[in-house]
């Protein structure tokens, strides 16, 4: 099914796709022949085209981001023309090829963000200190750029609107989560689940400190954070989402683009890349110090940077889930 907004993402995604192949071509030519002690045609080549593709990457990668969001307001809108779809979630059921779609793109705007977060340090030093290993993230992300323009034709193309798919609803009701079913066995209660979260957070919290001491703690803050990740993405599934619909059987991620919930899931998924990124970002900048020593100076900073953020996010996310603890909002686990 193809329609203006549709043609519009895949444009971008082809065009995205070309304009890397194109910039990995160049970081190829980097691993391979990059000597800044040089003074080459070469070389001389290499260092004039590192500014245009810097560039062409930077707006790639922002284009990116804005059109996850466009694509989750597509798929959303496209649920009004298929048959038995109420939200995103239906219209992602409708073939084989929508689930993959969003969480490729997910993993893409993230890889993303890294290699923004990488290019930032990078560009504070005139020697280009980290190009071979902005050169790796790239080459390593192009497949994703070009299986995305594939999977997401794929995915839109094969959009039947006379075929009944089944809907977020439908769907936990199948798997068994409803109120009469046992299957909440598996969740915490609200109370149980509140206080393993705050304890949790807390552990974090602790090690966000001590990341700005020691180079031990960024890595154990890095990979604590990460996984944080996955518990965040849980608690929002299982206990945020009944919250906002007012609706302890509602689990749906993306009812909560709709309008009538004031488009509060953007704001979500927003905070859940910011998060993603930069608690990823502590574990790229414990990497980088251990081997290049010479930006200890400047990691240092952008490290406080990084913890602040990411202390504040979880700050926000904190306070959101004491609200609902507080709320009268009844669970049934």
């Amino acid at each position: 099914m193809i329609d203006p907004q549709v043609l519009a993402l895949l444009i971008i995604s082809y065009l995205s796709s070309a304009y890397l192949i194109y910039a990995a071509s160049y970081a190829i030519g980097v691993l391979k022949k990059w000597d800044l002690s040089s003074g080459s045609e070469e070389q001389i080549r290499l260092e004039k085209k590192t500014y245009l593709i810097e560039t062409i990457i930077f707006w790639i990668s922002i284009i990116t981001i804005i059109s996850l969001f466009l694509f989750m307001y597509e798929v959303d809108a496209l649920s009004n023309f298929i048959k038995g779809a109420m939200c995103g979630f239906g219209t992602l059921h409708m073939n084989i090829f929508g689930w993959g779609t969003f969480f490729l793109k997910l993993a893409i705007v993230i890889l993303s963000g890294l290699w923004l977060v990488i290019n930032s340090i990078d560009n504070k030093y005139s020697d280009y200190p980290l190009i071979k290993q902005k050169s790796i993230i790239l080459i390593s992300i192009t497949p994703f750029f070009v299986l995305d323009s594939l999977i997401s034709s794929f995915f839109f193309l094969n959009i039947k609107p006379d075929i009944i798919v089944s809907c977020c609803g439908s769907f936990f009701n199948n798997f068994g989560m409803n109120e009469n079913s046992g299957n909440f066995k598996f969740l915490l209660s609200k109370k149980t689940a509140f206080i393993s979260f705050i304890i949790y957070q807390g552990i974090i919290f602790s090690a966000l400190i001590f990341s700005l001491r020691s180079d031990r703690g960024t890595l154990l803050s890095g990979f604590l954070a990460t996984i944080n990740i996955f518990i965040i993405s849980y608690f929002f599934l299982f206990y945020v989402s009944p919250f906002i619909y007012e609706m302890p059987n509602h689990f749906c991620p993306f009812c909560m683009l709709k309008i009538e919930y004031k488009g509060v899931g953007y704001l979500y998924y927003l905070f859940f890349l910011l998060y993603s990124l930069f608690s990823i970002s502590l574990l790229i900048i414990y990497l980088i110090q251990k081997r290049q020593t010479q930006l200890a100076f400047l990691l240092k900073y952008k490290k406080k940077q990084l913890v602040f953020i990411t202390s504040l996010l979880l700050t926000i996310f904190v306070m959101f889930i004491y609200s609902i603890y507080t709320s009268n909002l009844k669970f049934d686990y």
